[in-house]
Order: C-alpha cells, then sequence, then structure tokens
C-alpha cells in the first residue's frame, strides 16, 4: 500500500516535468490607434458643446428643447448632466470599438461617431441660425413667412411683404434693420 502510494505521488511529480514547452505565439498587430481616439472624441466634444451653448442660448431667449429627454425647458445644471453623460457613454462606446480587433467593428465605431459629430454641429448651426429669428421676438412675429436669412430679411422688407399693398411698420423697420 504504501509502495502504491510513493509510486503516485512520483508519477504525479515526473508528468509535469514531461510536458513541453510551447513556442511563443506571434503578438497581435497594434490596433487601438490613440491619435484617431483622441482626434474622434475631441471632434465630438467640440460639435457637443457648440450645440450645448447654441441651445442654452435659444432657451434663454424663449426657446424650447425638442428633445424629450432633456424636457421643454430643461434648467442648465440639468442640460449640462445630460449631455456630459451622453457625451460619455459616446465615448466608452467608441474607445470599446476601436479596441476591438475586428476591422469592421473599428469602421462600424468611426461611421457612429461621425453620425453624433455630424448631428451635433448641424443642430448647432441650425440653433445659430435660428437666434436671431428669436432676437426681436414680437416685433418679428406679426411679419408673415419665415426669415431664412439677413437677404432674405432685407428683401422681404424693401419689397413691402407677400403683397405689395402690405409694408412695414417703423418699428418692424427698425428690428429688420437691427438684425441686418
Amino acid at each position: 500500500m504504501l509502495r502504491s502510494i510513493a509510486l503516485l505521488v512520483v508519477l504525479a511529480l515526473a508528468i509535469p516535468l514531461q510536458a513541453q514547452q510551447k513556442p511563443d505565439a506571434p503578438k497581435p498587430k497594434k490596433q487601438f490607434s490613440r491619435k484617431v481616439y483622441v482626434a474622434g472624441v475631441a471632434l465630438l466634444a467640440a460639435s457637443n458643446v457648440a450645440d450645448a451653448i447654441t441651445t442654452r442660448q435659444l432657451l434663454n431667449r424663449g426657446g424650447w428643447e425638442n428633445n424629450p429627454i432633456f424636457g421643454k425647458h430643461p434648467s442648465p445644471a440639468k442640460q449640462a448632466g445630460i449631455n456630459a453623460g451622453i457625451f460619455a457613454a459616446q465615448s466608452f462606446a467608441f474607445y470599446l470599438t476601436e479596441r476591438n480587433r475586428h476591422a469592421w467593428v473599428r469602421w462600424t465605431g468611426h461611421a457612429l461617431l461621425a453620425t453624433a459629430t455630424e448631428e451635433h454641429a448641424r443642430l448647432a448651426a441650425c440653433n445659430a441660425g435660428l437666434k436671431h429669428a428669436l432676437a426681436s421676438g414680437a416685433e418679428l412675429q406679426s411679419i408673415s413667412g419665415v426669415l431664412r436669412s439677413k437677404r432674405d430679411a432685407h428683401a422681404y422688407a424693401h419689397r413691402g411683404g407677400p403683397n405689395s399693398q402690405r409694408s412695414l411698420s417703423p418699428q418692424q423697420e427698425n428690428t429688420l434693420q437691427g438684425v441686418l
């Protein structure tokens, strides 16, 4: 009995000594590009901040938010908190896609980040364009139609409105001149 236990102990210790060492596996190429990640997140941050600033300017002038996550009239703290959370989630998702070994996942992450960046930039531009229409308030509300640009506002004022019988009041004319 003692012999069989000694034999089992010797065999248990001898088996690991017989194992062969495998050669090192080739190291995978470095797929994570820190430059691409930093550039992508920086562009996303810039467009997100531009959108948040122009939205806050519109809210301060009496406008409203169309995104139901924020509500119609979010406070600055609520707006900043939600924007920061969304930005952090988008940045983390981009980080995960950039670290993936599959090229199609990385390119999908690039496309999603580019889409989010473009949307924030487009919304910021839209907000900046609406700033002029909301700046003059009630005076511009009596003018029928939407004034698309300063040039349209100027031409509209000198034509006398949509038909030649109607003209702008002196107060409306001054308001339009202030916008121009």
